[in-house]
């Protein structure tokens, strides 16, 4: 019987000393944690930091999307989770966010800002300012490899509605979609 005492107070005595290393360590990535913190900027650039200052500067980007597609433009509006880009082949895009997989500049975008400048406007209402036009569109979402085509009817925060060129009509869930495309006129 003092023999398991003794058993006892051993195992007691590992477990307080494997207790106190794990309490160091923790303290110690604590502090590696705070220092590291205390090393980053207020607030770490997002998307719309990059690309408002590459539309402020007037420069190109081309933009590759999680399906693989790829829009060549210069940003000329940013908001909060779209980029809308003016491309040479085709027209006026509006990307959304969620779709992008990286968007590389040519050179050096400069210094990005820590804190957004982006214009407060969303995709949902870019989009219903495009529906009052009834403009034809390319309409692609994430993961499919062919846009929709059609004429944009309506826009609002949960879905697009869209007649295709059919004469069908296409309900998109807005969070569903990559990118829609105005194709220049002429």
């Amino acid at each position: 019987m003092a023999e398991e005492g003794r058993d006892l107070d051993a195992e007691l005595g590992d477990l307080g000393r494997w207790a106190a290393e794990q309490r160091v360590a923790d303290a110690v990535g604590e502090r590696r944690r705070t220092a590291w913190l205390g090393r980053q900027p207020d607030g770490a650039a997002t998307l719309a930091d990059l690309l408002v200052t590459v539309a402020e500067r007037h420069r190109a980007v081309v933009v590759e999307l999680t399906g693989g597609r790829r829009h060549r433009g210069v940003p000329t509006v940013v908001g909060r989770d779209v980029v809308e880009l003016q491309t040479a082949t085709a027209g006026v895009v509006l990307v959304a966010f969620g779709a992008v997989r990286s968007v590389r500049v040519a050179g050096d975008a400069g210094d990005i800002p820590t804190r957004t400048t982006a214009a407060v406007t969303e995709l949902a209402h870019e989009l219903g300012r495009w529906a009052e036009d009834r403009p034809e569109v390319r309409l692609a979402t994430t993961g499919t490899a062919e846009p929709l085509r059609g004429t944009l009817l309506a826009a609002g925060p949960h879905l697009v509605t869209l007649r295709l060129t059919g004469g069908d009509l296409a309900y998109v869930p807005l969070a569903a979609l990559a990118e829609v495309s105005l194709p220049e006129s002429g």
